[in-house]
Order: C-alpha cells, then sequence, then structure tokens
C-alpha cells in the first residue's frame, strides 16, 4: 500500500525526491524513466495498459483528486491514459522543470517546479 501512494504522489506532482534511487541528491534521466515505469505499473491496477477514472477512483482518496490530471493528458480524448500519454506528460514536466538543462533535477528545481504548478492553479 505504501508503495501505491508512493506512486500516487509521483503521478499527481510529476516529479518527487523519492525518485532518488541513488541519493546523491538529484533525479537523473535514468532515475526519473524508471520512477515513471514504476509508478504506472502502481496505477494500471488490471494490467490492460492503460489507467482510467475508475482505477484513480478505486485508490485512496489522493488519486481521485488525479482525475483532472487524467482529463488534461488524455491526448486521444479516449478517457483512459495509455503509458506513451503519461511518459510524455512527465517528460514534459521533466524538463520544464530542468531548468539548467543537465539532465537532473535538483531539490531546489523540484521546489520550484511545484510552486510554480501551485501559484497556476491558484493555490
Amino acid at each position: 500500500m505504501k508503495q501505491t501512494l508512493m506512486a500516487l504522489l509521483l503521478v499527481a506532482a510529476g516529479l518527487a525526491q523519492a525518485a532518488d534511487s541513488n541519493g546523491d541528491g538529484y533525479i537523473s534521466l535514468d532515475e526519473f524513466h524508471k520512477d515513471v515505469t514504476r509508478s504506472w505499473h502502481a496505477l494500471d491496477l488490471d494490467g490492460d495498459g492503460h489507467i482510467t477514472e475508475a482505477e484513480l477512483k478505486s485508490m485512496p482518496r489522493g488519486a481521485r483528486g488525479m482525475l483532472g490530471s487524467l482529463r488534461r493528458a488524455d491526448a486521444d480524448k479516449d478517457k483512459r491514459l495509455s503509458f506513451k500519454e503519461v511518459v510524455e506528460v512527465r517528460m514534459a514536466a521533466f524538463d520544464k522543470a530542468d531548468t539548467d538543462k543537465d539532465d537532473r533535477l535538483s531539490k531546489e528545481e523540484i521546489e520550484a517546479y511545484q510552486a510554480a504548478r501551485k501559484k497556476k492553479r491558484g493555490g
């Protein structure tokens, strides 16, 4: 359950320091890709290759708040997310957060990215 909640947080934020698997204080592009895959498998409950609203609704309360994110990331508007759609959204977030373009995210870059997202949402 803890791993599922972690995956939810990672997907919801688009980025998370928990993805720093080697503990060096940065999330490398490789760590980020592994985290995307790990998060994907935690959320695709039935293993059909898509994350649906029903899957999110069956998870803890935090996942239900991600329904708006699901709708925005659903490029083909089929009301479910493919792995490709998730990767595209998460990579866009990585690229935007990686302000010094060194293919790794520092704690400061993640915090700045999350603060900008919160401000944009009006919170």
